[in-house]
């Protein structure tokens, strides 16, 4: 039970991680990047579709966050997206010559990968955990 609050808070806070990058290179992406260290862009749009499609991806790592037990596949596409975040951005610099710079997004999502895939993995090994909603409410009608 402890493992599955620690994978929540590592989710969320995340979640929130992301949300707020989002929101400041949709408003301002002239702003967001020169802060990073990057030339603008031109034209912007690129950036701001980037931040709203990681902005809906976070949405979908609230439900494993809130159920691990109904949404357990999500919990699993959350460590699985953070990884690709990390070994996208780890294959571009490393092998395809990117300038250095572009390793802040690893490094980003490098802590949630690691600490949820952890957790998650602790979360749910071992015995049952508790069984969802619905298979309760079926085991009490003797259904088997």
């Amino acid at each position: 039970m402890r493992y599955a609050k620690g994978f929540k808070a590592v989710v969320m806070t995340g979640v929130v991680v992301n949300v707020v990058l989002c929101a400041i290179a949709l408003v301002a992406p002239g702003s967001f990047l020169g802060a990073l260290g990057f030339d603008p862009a031109y034209p912007d749009i690129w950036v701001r579709f980037s931040a709203l499609l990681l902005l809906l991806l976070s949405i979908f790592y609230v439900p494993g966050a809130l159920d691990l037990d109904r949404y357990r596949l999500n919990a699993w596409f959350h460590v699985l997206s953070r990884s690709a975040g990390v070994v996208f951005f780890t294959v571009c610099v490393v092998l395809l010559g990117f300038e250095r710079r572009f390793l802040l997004f690893a490094l980003i999502d490098l802590p949630f990968a690691l600490l949820s895939g952890l957790l998650l993995a602790l979360a749910v090994r071992g015995p049952t955990r508790r069984a969802p909603e619905a298979a309760r409410l079926h085991l009490r009608k003797g259904v088997a």
